[in-house]
């Protein structure tokens, strides 16, 4: 009886929609429940409840193709609803309302089955690795329920997601345009609803630049193929994710001049170079918390320079990529905790005083070089 006592109390604690889910309204979740009961609820990646993430996210996919969109501008972080007029912001959720409506009655299923399960990978691998992970995951798990649906393809879709709002981070224009066109809508739907649901607050990222970037990010193939339009978006997004940190045009202009004033001619030419075709972020905390915290853009553009100038000196295949990355991970540490501080000022140190040894650092993991910094917490 107590059990039952306390399995009401939570669910009266979620919004109507999400008890109707729990209770068996959306046939997916309700055939996947326990999966989705099972992913981790400790903080993870930014403090986020994986398992309530999922089920927001489920909440605000029903919410979108009903047409509540009252409900998906309430959820929308302070800063973004502050400066956004609610008939904009209806107009852009319909861009995405429309590039579903526009799928077929299976590929609907598709999406819908592929933002049910969109985090399994997190059952297995923790971090970014958790995207291919779950489209590796779930063809098998569809299979086992009977689901009648091309499972494979769920997994692609699965597989793919989160590479819009990384794409210029640690997605490159080769990974994105391997993705099979067939599922770029999809994928589309399913990244702008990850976006609603994020931080330790669950609160929603989607704002109309957001989707307006993602959207012509999986519809310019033309702009992704040319090296100096991407050189710009990756100086723009090499900082983090842009569903957490976006550099305006006056931001973006200071970083350019920095470069400019601090690197030589020969020197922007290798770093063009290196962060087109080369170097892969998993560091990006780093980069955001000095450039917003610290000694700002000069002394980022040095740092992100310190690590290109290493990479530039190695004899690497074409295609070859390094993963920079630290241990221990930036994210593991807590964000504003002192660790987190001593961690970013020592690695800041040893990259402005080329204070480590690249050989040392760069090891071969799964057929990728991996950079790893090692930092004194």
């Amino acid at each position: 009886m107590a059990n039952k006592i306390l399995k009401l109390q939570a669910l009266a604690t979620l919004p109507v929609s999400q008890r109707a889910h729990l209770k068996g309204g959306d046939p997916f979740v309700r055939t996947f429940s326990k999966t989705i009961d099972s992913l981790p609820r400790q903080p993870l990646n930014l403090a986020t409840d994986r398992r309530e993430h999922v089920l927001r996210v489920i909440s605000n996919f029903h919410a979108l193709v009903s047409g509540r969109y009252k409900l998906l501008y309430s959820i929308l972080n302070e800063k973004d609803r502050s400066t956004t007029d609610f008939k904009v912001y209806q107009a852009a959720l319909m861009k995405v309302r429309n590039a579903f409506d526009l799928l077929t009655i299976d590929e609907q299923k598709e999406a819908h089955l592929a933002i049910v399960l969109h985090d399994i990978g997190y059952l297995r691998k923790p971090g970014w690795e958790h995207t291919e992970e779950g489209g590796r995951m779930a063809p098998q798990m569809i299979r086992d329920a009977g689901i009648m649906i091309d499972a494979d393809k769920v997994g692609t879709i699965i597989g793919n997601h989160a590479l819009t709002n990384n794409f210029g981070v640690d997605v490159f224009p080769d990974r994105f345009l391997s993705i099979p066109k067939k599922v770029h809508r999809q994928i589309f739907i399913l990244d702008c609803m990850d976006c609603t649901s994020k931080g330790a607050e669950l609160k929603s990222s989607l704002s109309v630049r957001l989707i307006n970037e993602m959207q012509e990010v999986l519809t310019r193939e033309d702009l992704i193929r040319d090296p100096e339009w991407f050189y710009e978006y990756r100086l723009r997004h090499l900082l983090g994710p842009n569903t957490f940190i976006y550099l305006s045009d006056p931001q973006l202009g200071l970083l350019k001049y920095h470069i400019k004033k601090s690197v030589s001619s020969q020197g922007q030419t290798m770093l063009k170079k290196v962060l087109v075709n080369h170097l892969q972020d998993g560091a990006f905390p780093v980069f955001q918390e000095l450039l917003l915290k610290h000694e700002g853009t000069q002394e980022t553009v040095l740092l992100i320079y310190a690590i290109c100038e290493k990479i530039a000196g190695l004899n690497l295949p074409r295609g070859g990529r390094v993963f920079f990355k630290t241990e221990p991970d930036i994210f593991s540490l807590p964000m504003g905790g002192p660790e987190r501080e001593r961690a970013i000022k020592s690695l800041k140190v040893d990259l402005i005083n080329a204070k480590f040894d690249a050989d040392k650092a760069l090891t071969l993991k799964d057929n990728r070089t991996e950079l790893i910094l090692h930092l004194k917490v």
